[in-house]
């Protein structure tokens, strides 16, 4: 790894049910954070590395958050604390399918509202506010995503998103769901 980095990380390449999508090119390491405060930009934990030591320090992944949030929340600790380096090649394939708990909308946005807090680390006053309303807009035009692709409804979850923070600039794909959905009434 570069001299003083403490993790680094790679793109993939999603495969949904077997299907090449596309190529997911992680940030650069100025951009990682406070990117990865809105979305799990890194993907899956078996894109990044970690010292152990660093690892350790950062007392690991909160197990109670089970196989949905576990990779995401500790990647922000990480991201906010410790120096990274981006791998410039793909590295990682990830395959993944409607039993994967990233399908699993609802219990998502349950995990997603229990790291709030440490997607909020080391914000104060008015900017802790704002990017408060911010994350929630991004968990729950997540939760429209995954309704919509699992063939529920998604009009209250992409209402909610859009109430949380309102600005088209963030999350345009949220606008589309709620279009989509209100054609379908």
């Amino acid at each position: 790894m570069e001299s003083g980095a403490e993790f680094c990380y790679t793109g993939y390449e999603p495969f949904a049910n077997g299907r090449f999508e596309e190529t997911i090119d992680p940030p650069d390491p100025s951009q990682l954070f406070p990117e990865i405060r809105f979305q799990n930009v890194l993907g899956p934990s078996s894109m990044f590395l970690v010292h152990r030591s660093t690892f350790n320090s950062l007392g690991g992944f909160d197990e109670r958050l089970g196989a949905s949030c576990e990779d995401w929340e500790f990647a922000v600790r990480l991201a906010r604390t410790s120096r990274s380096v981006k791998v410039k090649q793909t590295l990682m394939r990830y395959n993944y399918h409607s039993s994967n708990a990233s399908f699993k909308y609802r219990n998502l946005l349950q995990k997603e509202l229990l790291i709030e807090n440490s997607l909020l680390a080391g914000t104060v006053g008015l900017h802790r506010m704002i990017t408060q309303r911010k994350v929630r807009a991004a968990i729950y035009a997540r939760s429209a995503w995954g309704a919509r692709t699992n063939g529920d409804r998604a009009t209250s979850y992409a209402l909610q998103s859009i109430f949380q923070w309102p600005l088209p600039s963030f999350l345009p794909k949220r606008f589309k769901t709620l279009l989509v959905e209100l054609s379908d009434l």
